[in-house]
């Protein structure tokens, strides 16, 4: 309270306006008289998680601490807080037994020199784009495998997963670090379906895959084919390419998002482009081309209404055999 009184501390709060200028700034402090705006910290920003960063960007003060439980804030400020030029400090908790304090510049410098990842092209980027693309606020998660067995994945396969890649980029080059991440996560979890290869990048090399996005595409859908026999619901599979570049979508979006955390006005691109879609002012998450869940209602129509032919399935009156179907005279259930 002292600071306050002596003209040292001003609290400022933002948020809860409807026009363009949302995120207003309002504070009070003893060297003001009443409420008065702080312009250079009014902006846009639909959440606290980006606004504690521009804040943080715009303080006079040489050392800072955010107080936040949730994890995306962190991760939110790990590209960009070395532009800051300040000591930052992200408090993730605080319980009458425990305070957790997250020395930004530190962790920036311990990733630096981490072993597992030389030669990656900036990294923290990269650990942003691993957290949004294995699940956030915007990005479902994959079912059975959480943030450990990506990070751990990562660091087990960095040189694999970037070799030429980056998973920060947000185009082909992305897109193919992420196939690769997300193989080397499904990899390990699934170990014993892809003997005698003993790891990711060595089951790459043994199979030929053509180039570029091609070879990519074609090793999520060899790594579902090696997964068929050991998985017991579908749940558990591996999403297909189309499934996955779409996840990819929503994950480049939040980025671009994230990336404006230091703007006052940010200009986000329209959802419905970036792997969902808007009905009647109503988002909902694309999960799969349309080729794809077609062939997936006509395979479960099939398996559970069968085929009515009573020729046996033997001729090209089957509908089944003409199509290519019917396999051995049999076409499912009658």
């Amino acid at each position: 309270m002292s600071f306050f009184i002596d003209g040292l501390c001003t609290v400022i709060t933002a948020g809860g306006f409807d026009d363009d200028n949302r995120d207003k700034a309002l504070g009070i402090s003893s060297l003001h008289v009443g409420i008065v705006e702080f312009a250079q910290l009014s902006a846009n920003h639909e959440e606290g998680d980006t606004r504690v960063w521009l804040h943080a960007s715009q303080t006079a003060a040489s050392r800072v601490i955010i107080y936040s439980p949730d994890t995306d804030t962190f991760f939110i400020g790990l590209p960009i807080v070395k532009s800051l030029r300040k000591s930052v400090f992200v408090q993730t908790k605080e319980t009458p037994y425990e305070k957790t304090f997250v020395d930004m510049m530190r962790f920036l410098s311990h990733l630096s020199h981490d072993l597992s990842l030389q030669g990656v092209h900036d990294i923290e980027s990269c650990i942003q784009m691993l957290y949004i693309c294995s699940g956030c606020d915007f990005v479902s998660f994959f079912h059975g495998c959480g943030k450990k067995a990506f990070l751990d994945g990562f660091y087990q396969n960095a040189q694999f997963i970037a070799s030429g890649l980056n998973l920060s980029t947000l185009d082909e080059t992305g897109l193919c670090s992420f196939y690769r991440l997300v193989a080397s996560v499904y990899f390990a979890k699934h170990r014993p379906a892809f003997r005698p290869s003993a790891s990711i990048s060595e089951f790459y090399n043994t199979i030929e895959l053509g180039d570029g996005l091609e070879s990519h595409t074609a090793l999520v859908k060899v790594i579902r084919e090696h997964m068929w026999e050991r998985i017991q619901s579908e749940d558990n599979m591996l999403p297909n390419s189309d499934a996955l570049q779409l996840g990819w979508d929503r994950s480049c979006w939040v980025a671009k998002y994230w990336k404006q955390a230091l703007d006052n006005s940010m200009h986000l691109d329209p959802i419905d482009k970036s792997g969902s879609i808007i009905t009647n002012t109503i988002v909902s998450v694309v999960w799969d081309s349309d080729v794809n869940i077609d062939k997936v209602e006509k395979t479960i129509k099939w398996y559970t209404k069968g085929c009515s032919c009573k020729s046996g399935c033997t001729t090209n009156r089957c509908s089944c055999k003409k199509s290519g179907l019917s396999v051995g005279g049999y076409c499912g259930p009658g």
